[in-house]
Protein backbone atom coordinates (compact mmCIF):
# COMPACT_ATOMS: atom_id res chain seq x y z
CA UNK A 1 0.00 0.00 0.00
CA UNK A 2 3.00 2.27 0.85
CA UNK A 3 4.53 2.13 -2.47
CA UNK A 4 1.56 2.39 -4.15
CA UNK A 5 0.73 5.47 -2.31
CA UNK A 6 4.02 6.80 -3.13
CA UNK A 7 3.55 6.23 -6.84
CA UNK A 8 0.09 8.38 -6.84
CA UNK A 9 1.74 11.13 -4.72
CA UNK A 10 4.57 11.30 -7.00
CA UNK A 11 1.90 11.52 -10.30
CA UNK A 12 -0.06 14.19 -8.57
CA UNK A 13 3.11 16.08 -7.69
CA UNK A 14 4.53 15.74 -11.06
CA UNK A 15 1.25 17.16 -12.27
CA UNK A 16 0.98 19.77 -10.27
CA UNK A 17 4.26 20.80 -11.09
CA UNK A 18 3.73 20.78 -15.04
CA UNK A 19 1.17 22.37 -14.49
CA UNK A 20 2.69 25.21 -12.46
CA UNK A 21 4.74 25.51 -15.38
CA UNK A 22 1.99 26.84 -18.06
CA UNK A 23 2.23 29.89 -18.53
CA UNK A 24 -1.20 31.29 -17.74
CA UNK A 25 -1.12 34.89 -19.61
CA UNK A 26 2.64 35.03 -17.44
CA UNK A 27 0.96 34.98 -14.07
CA UNK A 28 -1.72 37.91 -14.94
CA UNK A 29 -5.04 38.48 -16.02
CA UNK A 30 -4.47 41.43 -18.18
CA UNK A 31 -3.14 42.24 -21.53
CA UNK A 32 -2.70 45.53 -22.79
CA UNK A 33 -0.39 46.87 -26.10
CA UNK A 34 1.91 49.73 -25.32
CA UNK A 35 2.14 53.04 -27.80
CA UNK A 36 4.64 51.42 -29.19
CA UNK A 37 3.24 48.14 -30.08
CA UNK A 38 5.03 45.86 -27.17
CA UNK A 39 2.44 43.47 -25.75
CA UNK A 40 2.12 43.28 -21.83
CA UNK A 41 0.53 41.02 -19.29
CA UNK A 42 0.12 41.61 -15.48
CA UNK A 43 -2.43 41.70 -12.41
CA UNK A 44 -3.31 45.18 -12.80
CA UNK A 45 -3.16 47.69 -16.15
CA UNK A 46 -0.90 50.74 -15.83
CA UNK A 47 -2.86 53.70 -14.83
CA UNK A 48 -1.29 55.82 -17.95
CA UNK A 49 -2.41 51.97 -20.27
CA UNK A 50 -6.17 52.46 -19.34
CA UNK A 51 -7.37 54.75 -21.81
CA UNK A 52 -5.66 52.83 -24.58
CA UNK A 53 -7.60 50.05 -23.84
CA UNK A 54 -6.93 45.96 -22.80
CA UNK A 55 -8.06 42.48 -22.35
CA UNK A 56 -9.53 40.57 -19.31
CA UNK A 57 -8.22 36.71 -18.98
CA UNK A 58 -9.93 33.94 -16.59
CA UNK A 59 -7.25 32.14 -14.12
CA UNK A 60 -6.89 29.76 -17.32
CA UNK A 61 -5.34 32.22 -19.91
CA UNK A 62 -9.04 32.33 -21.88
CA UNK A 63 -10.42 35.74 -22.98
CA UNK A 64 -13.25 37.04 -20.84
CA UNK A 65 -13.91 40.37 -21.70
CA UNK A 66 -12.17 43.48 -23.68
CA UNK A 67 -11.95 47.17 -22.80
CA UNK A 68 -12.15 49.56 -25.79
CA UNK A 69 -9.79 52.40 -25.81
CA UNK A 70 -10.86 55.55 -24.56
CA UNK A 71 -11.57 58.21 -27.67
CA UNK A 72 -10.21 61.28 -27.56
CA UNK A 73 -12.13 64.63 -27.72
CA UNK A 74 -10.85 64.96 -31.21
CA UNK A 75 -12.38 61.19 -32.02
CA UNK A 76 -15.30 62.64 -30.90
CA UNK A 77 -15.48 65.51 -32.63
CA UNK A 78 -14.74 63.43 -35.71
CA UNK A 79 -17.55 60.94 -35.02
CA UNK A 80 -19.68 63.95 -34.68
CA UNK A 81 -18.84 65.31 -38.17
CA UNK A 82 -19.49 62.11 -39.93
CA UNK A 83 -22.89 61.57 -38.29
CA UNK A 84 -23.69 64.77 -39.50
CA UNK A 85 -22.34 64.46 -42.41
CA UNK A 86 -24.26 61.39 -42.74
CA UNK A 87 -27.59 62.89 -41.35
CA UNK A 88 -27.21 65.45 -44.50
CA UNK A 89 -26.57 63.20 -47.24
CA UNK A 90 -29.82 61.43 -45.89
CA UNK A 91 -31.52 64.51 -46.52
CA UNK A 92 -30.33 65.74 -49.75
CA UNK A 93 -31.38 62.22 -50.92
CA UNK A 94 -34.71 62.29 -49.57
CA UNK A 95 -35.15 65.30 -51.24
CA UNK A 96 -33.94 64.61 -54.72
CA UNK A 97 -35.85 61.35 -54.90
CA UNK A 98 -39.33 63.21 -53.85
CA UNK A 99 -38.40 66.29 -56.16
CA UNK A 100 -37.96 63.63 -59.25
CA UNK A 101 -39.17 60.99 -60.38
CA UNK A 102 -36.43 59.81 -63.42
CA UNK A 103 -33.12 61.00 -64.71
CA UNK A 104 -35.34 62.30 -67.55
CA UNK A 105 -36.72 65.12 -65.19
CA UNK A 106 -32.98 65.91 -64.01
CA UNK A 107 -31.98 66.39 -67.19
CA UNK A 108 -34.33 68.87 -68.01
CA UNK A 109 -34.73 70.74 -65.10
CA UNK A 110 -30.03 71.44 -65.34
CA UNK A 111 -31.01 72.18 -69.12
CA UNK A 112 -33.64 74.82 -68.02
CA UNK A 113 -31.46 76.14 -65.26
CA UNK A 114 -28.30 76.53 -67.74
CA UNK A 115 -30.44 78.15 -70.93
CA UNK A 116 -31.35 80.86 -68.70
CA UNK A 117 -27.61 81.31 -67.58
CA UNK A 118 -26.23 81.29 -71.35
CA UNK A 119 -28.96 83.76 -72.10
CA UNK A 120 -28.12 86.04 -69.10
CA UNK A 121 -24.02 85.66 -69.96
CA UNK A 122 -25.04 86.35 -73.51
CA UNK A 123 -26.81 89.45 -72.58
CA UNK A 124 -23.80 90.59 -70.38
CA UNK A 125 -21.35 89.82 -72.89
CA UNK A 126 -23.39 91.80 -75.82
CA UNK A 127 -23.29 95.33 -73.25
CA UNK A 128 -20.00 94.57 -72.06
CA UNK A 129 -18.71 94.64 -76.30
CA UNK A 130 -20.96 97.94 -76.44
CA UNK A 131 -19.83 99.46 -73.35
CA UNK A 132 -16.12 98.98 -74.73
CA UNK A 133 -16.35 100.07 -78.27
CA UNK A 134 -17.77 103.34 -76.33
CA UNK A 135 -15.08 103.46 -73.90
CA UNK A 136 -12.28 102.92 -76.78
CA UNK A 137 -14.01 105.66 -78.84
CA UNK A 138 -13.84 108.44 -76.12
CA UNK A 139 -10.20 107.50 -75.19
CA UNK A 140 -9.39 108.31 -79.04
CA UNK A 141 -11.21 111.92 -78.24
CA UNK A 142 -9.50 112.07 -75.38
CA UNK A 143 -6.31 110.82 -76.93
CA UNK A 144 -6.20 113.27 -79.96
CA UNK A 145 -7.21 116.32 -77.57
CA UNK A 146 -4.18 115.81 -75.81
CA UNK A 147 -1.77 114.89 -78.91
CA UNK A 148 -3.05 118.47 -80.28
CA UNK A 149 -2.44 120.03 -77.10
CA UNK A 150 -6.26 120.95 -76.54
CA UNK A 151 -8.22 120.65 -73.61
CA UNK A 152 -10.00 117.17 -73.04
CA UNK A 153 -13.39 118.63 -72.07
CA UNK A 154 -15.04 117.59 -68.68
CA UNK A 155 -17.88 115.37 -70.30
CA UNK A 156 -15.53 113.41 -71.98
CA UNK A 157 -13.57 112.16 -68.49
CA UNK A 158 -16.98 112.05 -66.71
CA UNK A 159 -18.21 109.79 -69.86
CA UNK A 160 -14.63 107.93 -69.21
CA UNK A 161 -15.26 107.40 -65.65
CA UNK A 162 -19.19 106.49 -66.40
CA UNK A 163 -17.79 103.76 -68.75
CA UNK A 164 -15.15 102.01 -67.05
CA UNK A 165 -17.28 102.10 -63.87
CA UNK A 166 -19.92 100.06 -65.55
CA UNK A 167 -17.86 97.85 -67.78
CA UNK A 168 -16.35 96.86 -64.53
CA UNK A 169 -19.44 95.84 -63.18
CA UNK A 170 -20.56 93.70 -66.17
CA UNK A 171 -17.22 92.31 -66.04
CA UNK A 172 -17.59 90.83 -62.33
CA UNK A 173 -21.24 89.88 -63.36
CA UNK A 174 -20.53 88.01 -66.08
CA UNK A 175 -17.87 86.24 -63.49
CA UNK A 176 -20.26 85.48 -61.40
CA UNK A 177 -22.56 84.26 -64.12
CA UNK A 178 -19.85 81.98 -65.63
CA UNK A 179 -19.19 80.64 -62.25
CA UNK A 180 -22.49 79.87 -61.49
CA UNK A 181 -22.63 77.69 -64.38
CA UNK A 182 -19.73 75.47 -63.60
CA UNK A 183 -21.34 75.18 -60.11
CA UNK A 184 -24.44 74.62 -61.47
CA UNK A 185 -23.08 71.93 -63.68
CA UNK A 186 -21.27 70.18 -61.24
CA UNK A 187 -24.35 70.12 -58.80
CA UNK A 188 -26.31 68.52 -61.72
CA UNK A 189 -23.90 65.78 -62.65
CA UNK A 190 -23.82 64.82 -59.03
CA UNK A 191 -27.18 64.94 -58.38
CA UNK A 192 -27.72 62.78 -61.20
CA UNK A 193 -25.19 60.07 -59.95
CA UNK A 194 -26.46 60.00 -57.23
CA UNK A 195 -29.83 59.20 -58.27
CA UNK A 196 -28.80 56.55 -60.90
CA UNK A 197 -27.10 55.09 -57.22
CA UNK A 198 -30.14 55.58 -55.17
CA UNK A 199 -32.42 54.07 -57.73
CA UNK A 200 -30.09 51.10 -58.13
CA UNK A 201 -30.55 50.07 -54.64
Amino acid sequence: MIPRLSMILASLAAIGGSLAGVNLVDAGSYRWVDAEGRVHYGDSVPAEQVRMGYRIYDAYGREISVVEAARSQQDIELALKREARAADQARRDRILLATFTSEEDIEFVRDDRLAALNSTILITQEKLAELQLQQADLEAQAQSRVDTKQPVPAVVWQGLERLSASTSHLRTSLMSSQREKRTLVKIFAADLGRYRKLKAR
